[in-house]
């Protein structure tokens, strides 16, 4: 009588929130903006413009004279 092993190995079942997602994440966003492609530079400038805009609400909004 021969005794085969399951070809099938048991997995563990994933948790749903998976620590390193996270990081990987925040490395490929890393990666977008910084990536030397006209993607890249268009990602950049949007992130240029709306630095821009949020500087000028709150310059506009700290110097009003109420």
């Amino acid at each position: 009588m021969n005794i085969e092993p399951d070809p099938v190995s048991p997995v563990a079942p994933q948790p749903a929130f998976q620590p390193d997602s996270i990081g990987q994440a925040f490395e490929l966003a890393i990666q977008r903006i910084f990536a030397l492609s006209q993607n890249g530079g268009s990602l950049r400038g949007y992130l240029f413009q709306l630095a821009l805009l949020l500087t000028w609400i709150v310059t506009a909004f700290w110097y009003h004279p109420w």
